[in-house]
């Protein structure tokens, strides 16, 4: 759970986030920047859906539409997570999540289309992934970014 304590646009004063899975503290630490996650989502409703629900629970956002979009940013600035939608346009959500995990970012998949990724592209690994089936509400969005961020820090990724 992320618990912002004074945050501005332009600046974030420090917060707490304790990491918490089935009733069990994980840690609890203070930051002075606001995680940033990079949400790749193609549908324009899901994608604002999806933006307001994580800028509400304190997040840093940034968003592409396209699995090139998405590729750039990754390379271009530093992420906490990446989230992705399964199926872009130009690409998958998979791919993104190996870009992803070779930068030591975690990465967590939303899709309605798990059975086509998994057909469309037998080569890649979708269970190394943590994969959200779609719909997806913000209280199970919110617990699966928690429980992705919790086990990179186990793993020793970031955050």
């Amino acid at each position: 759970m992320c618990l912002v304590c004074r945050t501005h646009r332009d600046f974030t004063i420090r917060y707490k986030v304790e990491i918490e899975i089935d009733g069990i503290l994980l840690k609890r630490t203070w930051y002075d920047r606001m995680f940033r996650i990079l949400l790749a989502e193609d549908d324009p409703d899901v994608l604002l859906l999806f933006e307001e629900v994580l800028v509400g629970a304190g997040y840093q956002v940034d968003t592409a539409t396209t699995c090139r979009e998405a590729g750039q940013l990754l390379v271009l600035r530093e992420y906490d997570l990446l989230v992705s939608d399964g199926r872009l346009p130009d690409g998958s959500g998979i791919m993104l999540a190996d870009i992803a995990k070779a930068r030591r970012i975690p990465a967590l998949i939303v899709t309605g289309y798990r059975g086509w990724l998994h057909e469309r592209h037998p080569q890649l690994d979708i269970n190394a992934y943590k994969v959200l089936s779609k719909p997806v509400t913000p209280r199970v969005l919110l617990g699966a970014i928690t429980k992705t961020m919790a086990a990179s820090v186990s793993d020793g990724a970031k955050p």
